[in-house]
This record gives structure tokens, C-alpha cells and sequence, in this order.
């Protein structure tokens, strides 16, 4: 036998101006764990982009049987979309709403 992998994949979130960049600061999670959970994200400016875009590694979130406060995964990349995935190479990861995403209006530079 193998190792049981487990993942769940959030659908991707905009932000509701139609022209603003967004930085994307991170994502407050609130999980129960008996194995590390990896957190990877991707990024696009448009959703078409998804199809080509690749997940980053961004985090590994400690095991945690217990709920409690939500640990905090930050990004630092500029887009307008994000996903993120949430996965472990054992089955055993709760994630609970509510999930925070954080996010920041990046001002534009005008020439």
C-alpha cells in the first residue's frame, strides 16, 4: 500500500473592483490536523489564466488535533485572482469556515 494523499482546493476569489490590482496578504485558516498540511496558492490577473497557472508553495501548517485560533498563511504576490490548496500526504485535515482571505487595494502607478 501506499500513502493516502488528501487535498481540498478552494475555487478561485476576485476582487469586486473591475481595474484594481489586489495584493493578496495571505489567508487565515482555521484547522484541525493529525498530519502537516502543505498550503500552495496560484495566481492570475483574469480566470482564463488558471488553466496555465501553477501552484506555489507557500507554507506547511503543523499538526493540530485541536481547533483553535486560525493560523495565518501569508502570500506577497500582486494579482487579481487567487486559489488555494490546502494539502497532506495523509489523510487526517479539517479545514472550518470561516476562512479569512486577506487582501490590500495596491495603488496604481501612473506613468
Amino acid at each position: 500500500g501506499g500513502t493516502l494523499e488528501s487535498q481540498v482546493t478552494l475555487p478561485w476569489l476576485g476582487t469586486q473592483g473591475r481595474d484594481k490590482l489586489t495584493r493578496w496578504t495571505g489567508i487565515n485558516v482555521p484547522y484541525a490536523a493529525t498530519a502537516d498540511v502543505r498550503v500552495f496558492a496560484r495566481y492570475a490577473n483574469n480566470p482564463g489564466e488558471f488553466a496555465s497557472a501553477v501552484f506555489e508553495e507557500l507554507q506547511q501548517l503543523g499538526q493540530n488535533p485541536d481547533i483553535r485560533d486560525p493560523a495565518h498563511v501569508p502570500f506577497g504576490r500582486s494579482a487579481k485572482y487567487v486559489q488555494v490548496k490546502f494539502q497532506a500526504q495523509e489523510y487526517g485535515f479539517e479545514i472550518y469556515p470561516p476562512l479569512t482571505l486577506v487582501a490590500a487595494p495596491r495603488p496604481s502607478v501612473k506613468d
